[in-house]
Order: structure tokens, then C-alpha cells, then sequence
């Protein structure tokens, strides 16, 4: 990247200390975004480091083997990477009727292929699809009208192995659907209420404290 772009770089005080950045200009953001979507933020804190703050040039060929560890982190995320979740609706999740019953003989199974097509309303994490995208899964038996109106978040992950798409003749396995709750939040303990929920998930603290939860029955 260094060849590519030119650098601009900076210097800013920081708590007393030097602090020396820069950046590349004319970075394509959006089609980057696009192709990475996740913002990662990594903090590192000096152990060792000269009296006007920057590191020691010893200390420097230490972190070599912190570097790895990183870039190593990022190489076991690219599968994870290729996952990609979508908020839309069920339109259709009808059985795939051209590809052969692989139950081995004389066996009971319980799941086969099905196509779902979904009608994409965001893209939440991944590649950005839209519009209506089909994907293959495998299933028991129908669902019904109610589970097809709500709003879900689906994880799809592309297939890889062109044979296998040509079969089920889809792009995407469809790994896994939300199912929608809705919950009920407030400033007050629901137990103090006399409100007994499975759960509750506090978040801040003092005057500001909120408590979320969800009562049976109110699933959508």
C-alpha cells in the first residue's frame, strides 16, 4: 500500500507524550467499506519507552511476534468473513424438487433441501446484497404464514463448490434465522413489580439504569 498511495502523516501531543500518525491519501472508502465492513480497534500500551515518550528500539523488535498474532487473528476470521447477515422477510420455503432424495436406503431422515427466497431490506454484516436472494436449506417440513410475515435477521454464507451451486441452483446456504422478540424496558427492577421474567438485561447505572425484558407470551 505504501507504493500506491502517498502518506500523510502528522505529529500531536497525547497525555504529555508525542504521538506520530499517519495515513494514506485517496483511499477508495467507499468500495473499501463495502469490502471490509468491520471497523476493528486495537489499543496498545507502551511498557517500555524512552523519556520523551517514544518506544525503545529494543522493545520495537519484541512486538514482532505481536504482529503475528495479529495478522494470524484476521486470517482465522476469513471464514467467519465470508458470512453474511441480511434483515429482511421470508417470501417463499417450498422443498427443492430437482435434486435427488440423498437419504441413504433403507434410513429415515428427517431433513432435506429446501429453497427459501428472501426479500432483502439491509445488509447487517458482510458482502451487500439486496433485493430477493434464494438460498438452500435443509429442513423437516413447512413453516408457517406467521413465521413468513415477520422481520428476521438471516445468516447466509455462500457457496463455494460450483458444483454445489449448480445443483441446488442457488448462491447461498441459508445457516440460520432470528426469531423476533419483543421486549419491554423501563427504569424500575420488573421483580419489584411483581413481574417475573425469565430474564432481564440491565444496562447503565445510578438514575440512568434501564432494565429490559421480555414477558411470556410476547413474542411476535
Amino acid at each position: 500500500m505504501s507504493n500506491a498511495y502517498e502518506w500523510a502523516t502528522m505529529e500531536r501531543e497525547y497525555e504529555d507524550f508525542p504521538l506520530l500518525l499517519r495515513f494514506p491519501r485517496g483511499l477508495p472508502r467507499e468500495r473499501l467499506k463495502a469490502k471490509y465492513p468491520l471497523r476493528v480497534v486495537l489499543t496498545h500500551t507502551f511498557s517500555l519507552r524512552r523519556f520523551d515518550g517514544l518506544p525503545e528500539a529494543r522493545y520495537n523488535e519484541t512486538l514482532e511476534e505481536f504482529d503475528l498474532a495479529v495478522l494470524g487473528l484476521f486470517a482465522c476470521k476469513g471464514a467467519l468473513a465470508a458470512d453474511i447477515v441480511v434483515l429482511g422477510k421470508l417470501i417463499t420455503n417450498e422443498p427443492i424438487s430437482y435434486v435427488e432424495d440423498e437419504c441413504p436406503q433403507n434410513s429415515i431422515c428427517l431433513r432435506s433441501w429446501w429453497k427459501s427466497v428472501i426479500q432483502v431490506q439491509t445488509t447487517v454484516q458482510g458482502g451487500h446484497l439486496s433485493g430477493r436472494v434464494a438460498a438452500a436449506v435443509m429442513q423437516h417440513t413447512y413453516l408457517n404464514s406467521r413465521f413468513k410475515r415477520a422481520a428476521r435477521l438471516f445468516v447466509l454464507t455462500p457457496i463455494d463448490d460450483a458444483n454445489q451451486r449448480a445443483k441446488l441452483r442457488v448462491d447461498y446456504y441459508l445457516k440460520e434465522m432470528a426469531e423476533p422478540r419483543q421486549m419491554f424496558c423501563w427504569s424500575r427492577d420488573p421483580n419489584t413489580l411483581g413481574l417475573t421474567p425469565e430474564e432481564t438485561y440491565v444496562s447503565g447505572t445510578g438514575d440512568a439504569t434501564t432494565y429490559c425484558f421480555e414477558l411470556p407470551g410476547s413474542r411476535r
